[in-house]
């Protein structure tokens, strides 16, 4: 073999295997490139997961509590006698401090009692309100008995009506808003009223023996 040819041949395969080295490492940075690529989107994709992941636990765990704040508590159904009992009390100045959160307490002029009894759940005994039956005198002849019941309003009572229908309503003491009904049962007339006070449904039926205006009816009755 000529020099000439020996050399051109040494040449060609310095250049052929040069071209392959080069080659097989570009090769290989395009393989460590898409290795890199796809680990950084497994840390991306996993941080976005693990973030998702906490919102929704933490977003669980408050739910709950943020549903019961708003939404409206419903009451305790009573549909029948027989889920209630009535327990006389000795005085009617015991009514009041049975009752939870100290309800709006009249004051009232001398009266006899009647009755006065607490409102109960037949099975577990909770206190559910009162009632109460007094007799007031005026005009030395005049006699009027006052009803009332004081109702807890988580409860609903249904043997116990307390509701009045009417379109009518009067402002009474500490800005209180009363539903007020005025009827009359033969010649006597009656009044109805009722309000809701920290906590608690209120209902009065004033019933005089001989009719009379109504501003000297509660003046007399309500002090």
């Amino acid at each position: 073999m000529k020099l000439e040819q020996l050399e051109k041949e040494i040449l060609d395969y310095i250049d052929n295997t040069e071209y392959s080295q080069q080659t097989d490492l570009k090769k290989y940075r395009q393989k460590q490139e898409q290795v890199k690529v796809k680990t950084n989107n497994r840390v991306w994709v996993y941080s976005l997961v693990s973030s998702m992941v906490a919102v929704v636990i933490i977003f669980c765990a408050i739910l709950p509590f943020v549903l019961k704040k708003d939404a409206p508590q419903e009451k305790l159904v009573y549909t029948t006698q027989a889920e209630i009992d009535f327990y006389n009390l000795d005085l009617f100045e015991q009514v009041y401090p049975l009752l939870d959160n100290k309800p709006k307490q009249l004051k009232f002029a001398p009266f006899n009692k009647k009755a006065s009894q607490k409102i109960v759940d037949s099975q577990n005994q909770k206190v559910l309100g009162a009632f109460a039956e007094l007799e007031f005198t005026f005009d030395n002849t005049n006699k009027a008995i006052l009803t009332m019941y004081i109702i807890n309003e988580k409860y609903d009572i249904k043997p116990i009506d307390t509701q009045i229908e009417t379109d009518e309503t009067i402002v009474w003491t500490d800005n209180i808003i009363v539903n007020y009904l005025e009827g009359s049962n033969g010649e006597l007339a009656y009044y109805e009223f009722s309000f809701n006070y920290q906590g608690y449904r209120h209902y009065y039926k004033l019933c005089p023996q001989q009719v009379c205006e109504k501003e000297t009816l509660f003046n007399n009755v309500f002090k």
